[in-house]
């Protein structure tokens, strides 16, 4: 039960903090309102018998700060997680993020998602070498961001 709540921290990772920053060099081409958006993550498939429920959450979005992440899962500095992996074509955008786990494995999140205005769709996957997932994640714009966000 451990592992399995260290691979939804990891899982959720995806949805982690490495994104919070801004990156040079984003083209500013995305279809992307900025602003406030309500992200939801459903189960398409898993090699793990129990369904994860489905999970919303709302984020600000830019263009700086494109990739929906779950800041509540990872500390904002959390070592074990990084992007191997960031690409914009267009309005599309995928990313590959490695998260260590304590027992020397390795947790692969690999995602990609098309922005389309005040919407955006796509898919993610989570690999461990006990499990995988594959979700579906859509989003939308809900609204300007709360002050200070």
């Amino acid at each position: 039960m451990k592992k399995l709540c260290l691979f939804m921290l990891c899982f959720l990772g995806l949805l982690g903090t490495a994104c919070s920053k801004k990156e040079p060099g984003v083209s500013p081409g995305i279809d992307l309102k900025e602003g406030k958006w309500e992200i939801s993550i459903e189960m398409e498939s898993s090699s793990y018998p129990i369904n994860l429920p489905k999970q919303v959450y709302t984020q600000c979005l830019t263009k700086e700060n494109f990739i929906p992440i779950q800041e509540q899962s990872l500390g904002a500095s959390n070592p074990n997680c990084a992007y191997k992996q960031k690409e914009i074509k267009g309005n599309s955008v995928s990313w590959v993020m490695e998260c260590k786990e304590d027992d020397g494995g390795k947790v692969i999140n690999e995602g990609s998602l098309v922005y389309k205005g005040e919407q955006f769709e796509g898919r993610l996957v989570v690999k461990s070498k006990e499990v995988e997932f594959v979700q579906k994640i859509q989003g939308k714009w809900i609204g300007k961001c709360d002050p200070g966000r």
